[in-house]
């Protein structure tokens, strides 16, 4: 997976193109969620994150001024989503 790929598929999901958003999801979904067990070892916990995430981030892809940071931008969510679950009673 190159990452120019992913540009140019979040510049496409940017315009609103529907097809690119699965695309997103498909291209990054391994690796976001191997990051999130990382963070919190448990599988269950983990796809929960990446739902998250991945809601969060197709909700707010327009706000992402540097396609180049799609993936770290998905890696960061995941990471305040893990801090919030484990600050939650």
């Amino acid at each position: 997976m190159a990452d120019a790929s992913i540009e140019q598929v979040v510049l496409e999901a940017q315009k609103g193109t529907e097809t690119a958003l699965s695309e997103l999801i498909e291209l990054t979904q391994d690796r976001l969620f191997r990051f999130c067990m990382y963070l919190c070892g448990n599988p269950h916990l983990a796809q929960d994150i990446c739902q998250d995430v991945y809601i969060k981030a197709l909700e707010k892809i327009g706000t992402l001024e540097d396609p180049k940071q799609f993936v770290s931008w998905l890696f960061s969510m995941a990471r305040n989503l893990f801090i919030d679950h484990v600050r939650s009673p």
